[in-house]
């Protein structure tokens, strides 16, 4: 019987991984985002993120969406994180007004 519920809950476990790196939350945009990659740098004192290498000021009024919530800390940013971002251009600068937190397993390719 121990060994049955082990089957279960080990099956279960990785059930539950699979269906959740495949698939982003119902929140999170259907065909990608404008721009993925990995968070190089986070300067929130000057709103300032570097995504694979491109700089992004962040909006006012940016919103963070993570895989559990529609809206989260801007505090969770941390390098080596993977994201997606909309933005808006003003005056020559990439302005982030939309960001989500992705899972390590992400693939733009394969969303």
């Amino acid at each position: 019987m121990k060994q049955l519920l082990y089957i279960l809950s080990l099956a279960a476990l990785l059930f539950g991984a699979t269906a959740h790196s495949g698939s982003l939350p119902e929140h999170y945009p259907q065909n990608g985002f404008p721009v993925s990659g990995n968070l190089d740098r986070v300067d929130l004192a000057s709103r300032e993120i570097v995504i694979s290498d491109m700089l992004f000021y962040l909006d006012e009024g940016v919103t963070l969406h993570s895989l559990s919530s529609e809206s989260d800390s801007l505090g969770r940013l941390l390098p080596g994180t993977k994201i997606g971002a909309k933005f808006t251009m003003q005056g020559g600068k990439r302005i982030a007004t939309e960001l989500w937190l992705l899972p390590g397993s992400y693939d733009r390719r394969g969303r």
